[in-house]
């Protein structure tokens, strides 16, 4: 029991550099292709108030499913409303993964240089690992094309003519889909996240 509220406890810093970068990375390039709408509305902060829902916070570490305050778009702002919502939305997507890409140096270098000889030590590890973990997680979670989530948009934009076919049968089965996703899909998810994990941790690891 003190284990799992450690884990509980030591997680929190994770999800609130996650959703916070997410969401910041959405409503700054949205900001520099035109958009305003982020910037009226707070959004354009880092400030983990700014991004976080509680409700959704609360899910994500009682059930490891959850949700942030999602960035609003005026699409008809941009100039190319198509191509700078993708741009929007890559920006979201891959900022989960640069921030797995840069916890994974501290955490590597960390080790490499004091170990985890004190109980303090260990206690950063474990907070930059779940860093990676956690954001290596939304990446990988965020691509699937699920209405509210970056694949999703990302496949609307990227192939029209596809999303249009198959989007009224997403919805429909929206909540099916779903819960097949958290109770057998993430089972599956494990992969391709242990995979990329091992990836950044190996490559710091030996550059330093």
């Amino acid at each position: 029991m003190a284990d799992k509220l450690l884990e509980i406890f030591l997680t929190i810093p994770a999800l609130l550099i996650a959703f916070s970068i997410k969401e910041y990375a959405r409503a700054r390039v949205a900001d520099m292709l035109g958009d305003k709408t982020p910037r009226l509305q707070g959004r354009l902060t880092l400030d983990p108030f700014a991004h976080i829902d509680i409700m959704g916070l609360i899910f994500m570490l009682f059930l490891s499913f959850g949700w942030s305050k999602a960035v609003e778009i005026n699409r008809n702002a941009f100039k190319n409303p198509r191509r700078d919502a993708l741009k929007v939305n890559f920006a979201a997507l891959f900022s989960n993964l640069f921030v797995a890409f840069i916890a994974s140096l501290f955490y590597v270098l960390l080790i490499v240089l004091f170990g985890e000889r004190s109980d303090t030590m260990q206690i950063i590890s474990l907070v930059l690992y779940y860093i990676i973990m956690i954001n290596v997680n939304l990446f990988v979670f965020n691509i699937l094309p699920l209405p509210g989530l970056d694949g999703f948009r990302i496949l609307a934009d990227l192939f029209p003519s596809l999303f249009h076919k198959i989007a009224g049968t997403i919805y429909r089965y929206y909540v099916i889909i779903l819960i097949a996703v958290l109770l057998i899909g993430s089972n599956l998810l494990i992969y391709p996240c242990s995979y990329i994990i091992n990836a950044f941790i190996n490559m710091w690891a030996i550059i330093l």
